[in-house]
């Protein structure tokens, strides 16, 4: 009884073991297969942004051949403007603002600008999103003008009703803050969507379109402006560092030449010394000039001897001299002034025949 439970025992623990292997086995396909599903995902995620940055690169690179070739449409330097910008690129200093490119289109220009903007905005994923938006609003002021002034008979009328409304548009403005227009444009959409009895629709629509053109150009041209001027400083910035380091450059180079003139005359005084070495250079007899006269080595020898011999002689001469004028004036002491002294010794000038 005893072994059947104890081989019920045993069997029960191997089943246990099993079943917790399998459940290890599981959980550890399962989180490779999920690791596996996360980089496909990231991989799928990679790729698409490629696929998107392509495709950007290639509406640029497309934009920039129209431009080249002379073939460019408002969408192409309204995108060179900003990669320019982005790009930090010589050519944008050279560029007018933006809402520039928009005067005298067409409505059906205006309309098709409107969808490649669209486009844009599609592939550029939010880039540059307020510099396309203030764009779109201009363009979709300039379509509201051009359409109201297709449905008037009467182009005089819609001069004069252009005028007043910039007049308004003008008033409106003087004086106020970006955000005071901004919660006046809101006032003024929900006098629109109110439609109150009595209300000039087309007016009021027509000033709510002008003035957010008016302030999305003023937005663009303030960032151009602050653009221009950070370029200009770094290019000063840029050329100050440059003058410095050649002011630099100039000054080692002084320094270094002087240096090597005061070295170049030592050498030279160097190499002179030892060229020379203090010695006679030889010189061929044959390139002496007629009435030289020539010693040899013994004659030479001879007259050292003899200019030696006679120096030491003198000095010899010298000091006996001086013994014998001593003993004299001792002679002297007891002699008056009317005596004579005799038998006085005369050295005679000695002579050296040769």
């Amino acid at each position: 009884m005893a072994r059947e439970v104890s081989s019920k025992r045993r069997s029960e623990l191997r089943g246990r073991d099993r079943d917790r292997r399998d459940d290890r086995q599981d959980r550890s396909e399962e989180a490779m297969v999920k690791l596996q599903r996360e980089k496909k995902a990231e991989q799928l995620e990679a790729w698409a942004t490629q696929k998107d940055q392509f495709y950007v690169e290639q509406a640029r690179l497309r934009s920039r051949i129209k431009i080249a070739n002379a073939r460019a449409k408002p969408i192409d330097l309204l995108a060179k403007y900003i990669n320019s910008e982005e790009e930090e690129e010589v050519d944008f200093v050279e560029m007018d603002e933006p809402y520039t490119y928009l005067n005298g289109l067409s409505i059906k220009e205006l309309e098709d600008l409107v969808e490649d903007i669209k486009v844009y905005m599609k592939l550029e994923k939010g880039k540059n999103l307020d510099y396309w938006n203030d764009i779109t609003v201009i363009v979709e002021n300039e379509l509201f003008k051009l359409r109201k002034m297709e449905k008037k008979s009467d182009n005089e009328a819609a001069v004069e009703r252009r005028e007043g409304i910039h007049k308004s548009v003008a008033k409106v403005f003087r004086g106020k803050t970006a955000s005071q227009l901004t919660v006046m444009i809101k006032q003024i959409e929900k006098k629109i969507i109110d439609k109150e009895e009595g209300t000039d629709i087309g007016y009021w629509q027509s000033l709510v379109s002008h003035l957010k053109a008016r302030m999305a150009r003023d937005r663009l041209r303030d960032k151009h402006l602050r653009i221009h001027a950070a370029f200009y400083r770094r290019i000063f910035t840029l050329l100050e560092v440059k003058q410095r380091q050649q002011e630099q450059e100039i000054g080692e180079e002084h320094r270094g030449s002087d240096e090597d003139a005061g070295e170049s005359m030592l050498k030279e005084s160097f190499g002179e010394n030892h060229a020379g070495a203090f010695s006679p250079v030889c010189i061929d007899p044959a390139n002496l000039k007629r009435g030289v006269l020539t010693i040899g080595e013994k004659e030479d020898a001879e007259r050292l001897e003899y200019a030696r011999h006679h120096l030491t002689s003198q000095e010899s001469q010298v000091e006996a001299t001086s013994e014998e004028l001593a003993t004299l004036r001792e002679a002297c002491k007891g002699i008056s002034s009317d005596e004579a002294i005799f038998s006085v010794e005369s050295t005679l000038d000695s002579q050296v025949c040769l």
